[in-house]
């Protein structure tokens, strides 16, 4: 009876664990269609936006306009939940710091065509990046990049492509990761009833486009926010993404207290500021040609 009862106790394990990990790559991508709130709620002026992807696919943005005229644009990359209308409160400040904002959707997301998946997301990333580039109103400023959580990891590889190599002049994350294989080793570490099984199962969950297998080839300055107690991104992660990242001129901050994504998530306190003064300096590098 005991042999039994062991027997079931590990099928159970088993099951639940596959169960997870069934859907684990499309775990990465919680997406809401409703949009909640408008930048205009925030007492931002915006431009709705379309950029095409596909022949017959968009992704749904919002071009927000600086509230002074603008001496950067910024481009967010958000995290894996919701959409860019709950996420846009963590940039539209930046508007009243003459910087243009443009917030996007990956697919499925929002108002945005088709499907979300890891490739798609890194291809709407570059396409957003493209569209900033060559848009006549934001075209001849220089371009941070922001990602967040998932954003960071997306970020990070479309930064990478061809084509896109070049186009920003920094890039900020807050709580990226370094690996999808490790983000789900790190979850099923976190269960006890599947915590035997991390390892081989966690080699059932693709490391394809993992950014810190492109993050070599990303030169350009950035700037990192992390939490050591972050409760959804380990901080070991968060670190192993900033050592590979190829850039020379590159800083680390500890986010206290633990949070996710929290580095802007508090009116006018120091990482807002450090945040502003890494933009700053890259607009002062472009005004005197570095």
């Amino acid at each position: 009876m005991l042999a039994l009862k062991k027997t079931k106790t590990k099928f159970q394990t088993i099951s639940i664990s596959l169960t997870f990990l069934t859907g684990c790559n499309q775990v990465f991508y919680q997406p809401m269609k409703e949009i909640v709130a408008l930048p205009s709620q925030f007492g931002v002026a915006w431009i709705p936006v379309r950029i095409p992807v596909s022949e017959n696919q968009t992704l749904g943005a919002w071009w927000m306009k600086a509230a002074r005229p603008p001496k950067a644009v910024v481009l967010q990359f958000h995290g894996n939940a919701q959409n860019r209308s709950t996420h846009m409160n963590f940039v539209a400040w930046l508007t009243q710091h003459e910087c243009d904002v443009v917030v996007m959707d990956y697919r499925g997301y929002g108002d945005s065509d088709g499907s979300p998946s890891r490739a798609a997301s890194v291809e709407d990333a570059v396409a957003a990046i493209r569209w900033t580039r060559e848009n006549p109103g934001t075209a001849k400023l220089p371009l941070v990049v922001i990602g967040q959580s998932l954003g960071g990891a997306i970020a990070v590889t479309a930064l990478a492509q061809k084509g896109s190599d070049g186009a920003a002049r920094g890039l900020i994350l807050d709580s990226a990761f370094s690996s999808y294989r490790e983000m789900a080793r790190a979850k099923l570490a976190g269960v006890w009833l599947s915590w035997p099984l991390q390892w081989p199962l966690s080699f059932l969950v693709s490391d394809h486009l993992s950014p810190r297998d492109h993050a070599a080839r990303v030169t350009i300055p950035v700037l990192d926010f992390h939490s050591k107690g972050d409760p959804v991104v380990p901080y070991a992660l968060g670190r192993e993404l900033f050592d590979s990242l190829g850039a020379k001129d590159k800083k680390w901050i500890a986010v206290d207290p633990p949070s996710h994504i929290g580095a802007f998530g508090v009116e006018d306190d120091t990482y807002r500021e450090a945040a502003l003064e890494f933009i700053r300096e890259l607009i002062r590098g472009v005004q005197t040609g570095q």
